[in-house]
């Protein structure tokens, strides 16, 4: 997770400063938030929503969701990537539900939600852990 390769191993590498907070920020926000948000929440799950329900629709995305973030892992540990597959793949559901049954349909709260927990989660990674 500290690797350089990694955002918070990219942003650890700045040290901590104005420019890592604003990194972590533009990558939290726009990077991997939205752009994932778009994809996940707004691209595939709109259309899967009305093929097949929601329920399994959302189900369909949040794994999708859940892969790509554990695959991304796979290379440091079976273990990890098997984690992060599952958590996020259930966050991806709640995002999913947050969107469409308390969002009226809009990514904007998962979006605020994925923004907040990525800017967290980068900035602990890189500056405490």
């Amino acid at each position: 997770m500290k690797s350089p390769d990694t955002i918070p191993g990219e942003i650890r590498n700045l040290g901590f400063g104005l420019e890592a907070i604003v990194i972590v920020l533009i990558k939290s926000i726009v990077i991997t938030g939205l752009s994932e948000e778009i994809l996940f929440r707004g691209f595939i799950g709109k259309r899967l929503y009305p093929r097949i329900g929601f329920v399994y629709g959302n189900l369909v995305q949040a794994l999708i969701f859940g892969l790509l973030h554990g695959l991304l892992l796979f290379r440091l540990s079976i273990t990890v990537a098997v984690i992060m597959t599952l958590v996020s793949g259930i966050i991806g559901y709640l995002f999913g539900y947050l969107n469409e049954r308390l969002g009226n349909g809009s990514i904007v709260p998962s979006w605020i939600a994925h923004f907040l927990g990525n800017t967290m989660s980068f900035s602990l990674i890189a500056f405490v852990l």
